[in-house]
């Protein structure tokens, strides 16, 4: 009968002073151990780019708020800058419109890797006004307003997409496509 077996087999380790698991148990723990990995890795990944996106949601909105408060702060024209190819964020005062030369690095940021400039459906993933490249820009006022075109941003991260949207007056909105709409928040 197996389970006498069973019992007489376990008897007979601890009168022997054998103690542990056999091999068969060590393998069967190791790949139902490797299951519980895969499935939680699986999991974890997908996380982690929704994650990464969200937070690239929130850094371009963080940056072009800056933007316009370093504007209406010092009292002249600042510039959000975004390279869509080395995924930096930049914020410059225009001390002088007419003259790069002279323009002051404010901050600087960059996107995770995970994040992708691409929209859900057809179109420009950026529609802010090309500055050289890959590059895109939008300038803030002394009063606030975007003095340059308005436009969006629009993300991938994993499977779900976020945009950015730059109003004239110089507000931001944050939007996530939901199968297939655009829906506010992150």
């Amino acid at each position: 009968m197996p389970g006498v077996v069973l019992q007489e087999d376990i008897a007979g380790r601890e009168r022997s002073g054998e103690r542990g698991t056999s091999f068969a148990e060590l393998m069967v723990f190791l790949a139902l151990t490797g299951i519980l990995l895969a499935m939680t890795a699986n999991y974890a990944v997908a996380w982690i780019s929704r994650e990464d996106l969200r937070h690239a949601v929130s850094e371009i909105r963080t940056e072009l708020q800056a933007a316009r408060t370093f504007a209406i702060s010092r009292n002249r024209a600042c510039r959000f800058q975004i390279n869509t190819l080395t995924r930096q964020i930049q914020v410059y005062d225009l001390v002088d419109p007419a003259n790069n030369a002279d323009d002051i690095l404010l901050e600087t940021k960059r996107l995770p890797d995970a994040v992708f400039f691409q929209r859900p459906d057809t179109g420009s993933a950026v529609t802010l006004p090309l500055l050289a490249g890959t590059t895109y820009q939008a300038t803030f006022e002394s009063h606030g307003g975007v003095s340059s075109s308005v436009g969006v941003v629009h993300m991938r991260g994993g499977d779900r997409y976020g945009r950015v949207t730059l109003h004239a007056a110089g507000g931001v909105k944050i939007e996530r496509w939901i199968s297939s709409a655009w829906e506010v928040g992150t």
